[in-house]
C-alpha cells in the first residue's frame, strides 16, 4: 500500500512538472493563408524570433496573461492575448494535491494570427 501511494504521488509530480510550462510556436499568415516568412514575434515584451515556427516557453498558471506582437514589413502590426486552453497533467495532479489546479488553464501550443497588408500609398502627381 505504501509503494502505491508513492508511485501514484511520483507519477502525479511528474505529470504536473510537464503541464507548468507549455512549448508555445507563434506563425503568421496573410488572408488568403500564404505564411508569411519573417515577422517579428514579441511574448511578453521579450523578442523571440521570427515566422514561421517562432517558439518559446510560457507559464501555464491561471494568474499569467500572455501578449503576442507579430509584426512584418508591408503589413499591419497583430497584436493579440494568446488563446488558452485545458491542460491535462496538471488537472490530474491536483485531484490528488489541490494546488497543482493552479497550472490547468495555460496557452495553447500553437497560436496563429493574419496579418492584414497596409494600403498602397498613392504615387505622387507628376509635375507638368
Amino acid at each position: 500500500m505504501k509503494r502505491l501511494f508513492f508511485t501514484a504521488i511520483g507519477i502525479t509530480m511528474i505529470l504536473v512538472l510537464i503541464g507548468c510550462s507549455t512549448m508555445m510556436t507563434v506563425n503568421a499568415t496573410d488572408a488568403h493563408g500564404t505564411p508569411i516568412v519573417g515577422a517579428h514575434v514579441i511574448v511578453d515584451g521579450q523578442h523571440i524570433g521570427q515566422t514561421p515556427g517562432a517558439s518559446t516557453s510560457v507559464s501555464n498558471g491561471l494568474w499569467s496573461t500572455t501578449r503576442i506582437s507579430v509584426t512584418a514589413d508591408g503589413y499591419h502590426p497583430q497584436n493579440f492575448t494568446a488563446r488558452r486552453e485545458l491542460k491535462v497533467g496538471p488537472l490530474i495532479g491536483g485531484l490528488f494535491v489541490w494546488p497543482f489546479l493552479l497550472w490547468v488553464w495555460g496557452p495553447s501550443s500553437e497560436q496563429h494570427t493574419v496579418l492584414t497588408p497596409l494600403a498602397p500609398t498613392p504615387a505622387p502627381a507628376a509635375a507638368e
